[in-house]
């Protein structure tokens, strides 16, 4: 419908598509909330939620569980996600951790899930992430939920400046 539009995919944590939409280097950004601006201009949309799950490996104890507790979690190395600045879901996670009395054994960080799943594949640990489709399957891994997270887990929107000079674009061809 629109042969002369195109795109650029971009990936980065929240903070460096931010800074990207504030440069003007991209029209529109999905991140995952909690946002690193205070910027007003921004508009943002709200698309999923996202809820935490384990991955390990099919023949871990944990893979015997319908769902696994922060207690479970505290016993195993742990590859977690992680922002590259600014606050985030890890330190959500980690409060919770600390107000359960736990002290979680972290192995890695990560801002990627492909270098997550490479740790966890490797038998080095269990991964923590939060994930946002209902199918949870991730390669040769089990995703199990922990439901005592999900109240930090964040959520998958949409940002763009307000008016976004993408809306006048399309009406301009409508007409």
């Amino acid at each position: 419908e629109h042969p002369h539009l195109g795109f650029s995919l971009q990936q980065g944590d929240t903070g460096y598509l931010e800074e990207l939409l504030d440069r003007r280097r991209i029209d529109v950004a999905l991140v995952h909330l909690p946002l690193t601006t205070r910027d007003e201009d921004l508009a943002i949309q709200p698309l999923a939620r996202a809820c935490f799950r384990v991955m390990c490996l099919a023949d871990s104890p944990l893979a015997h569980h319908s769902q696994v507790t922060l207690t479970q979690l505290a016993a195993w190395p742990l590859v977690v996600m992680r922002r590259k600045s600014g606050f985030g879901v890890y330190d959500n996670v980690m409060q919770f951790f600390l107000k359960a009395g736990l002290k979680p054994q972290i192995l890695a960080d990560a801002s990627d899930v492909p270098m997550m799943k490479y740790l966890v594949e490797q038998g080095m640990g269990v991964g923590l992430l939060p994930m946002l489709e209902e199918n949870h399957e991730v390669s040769t891994l089990l995703t199990l939920p922990v439901p005592e997270l999900d109240a930090v887990a964040d959520d998958l929107v949409l940002i763009y400046r307000s008016p976004h000079p993408c809306h006048t674009v399309l009406r301009d061809r409508k007409s």
